[in-house]
């Protein structure tokens, strides 16, 4: 089994995930990331989303492997107990990966020019500064979905084996 093979079933609960939550609009409000300053809802909306598809039999528990269990212990965030697998792990952090692009949570030289650049401002499903209004703020958000839909995508088409687990 590659390395690759075995991250296979976390991309593919990740897409799942993503996918339900794209068909089940809400509406939108903002929101940060966990760190030493800020409590953050990322990752709790995140973990809301994957137990509502492990609850509806679309994504399941990856186990934890004595390497990825050190990773998971030294996340510099707390997971609920029902979320310290492989597959939680793995979803939180790429959710965080929007707004910390491998930089720490509080390294304000780097940060406000990852939040502040605006080719990126679709992965935050934020108008870009051409968006104006009245339409501009649903031509962002239209951008995100489409943008997500994307990603769940490109997930599934890399994240299933041929017999589409």
């Amino acid at each position: 089994m590659t390395k690759c093979d075995r991250f296979r079933p976390v991309l593919a609960a990740l897409a799942l995930v993503l996918a339900h939550r794209v068909h089940a609009p809400v509406v939108a409000h903002a929101y940060t990331y966990a760190s030493p300053l800020a409590s953050g809802c990322h990752e709790a909306i995140s973990i809301a989303a994957l137990r509502e598809a492990r609850a509806g039999g679309l994504a399941a528990a990856w186990p934890a492997g004595d390497g990825d269990r050190a990773w998971i212990d030294d996340l510099p965030f707390d997971l609920p107990r029902d979320a310290r697998d492989l597959a939680a792990s793995s979803l939180v952090v790429g959710v965080r990966d929007n707004d910390l692009k491998g930089r720490h949570g509080l390294d304000t030289s780097e940060l406000p020019l990852v939040h502040g650049n605006p080719a990126a401002q679709i992965e935050h499903c934020l108008r870009r500064p051409e968006h104006d209004e009245p339409d501009g703020s649903e031509a962002g958000l239209q951008e995100c979905r489409d943008f997500i839909r994307d990603k769940v995508a490109d997930a599934l088409r890399h994240g299933l084996d041929a017999r589409g687990r």
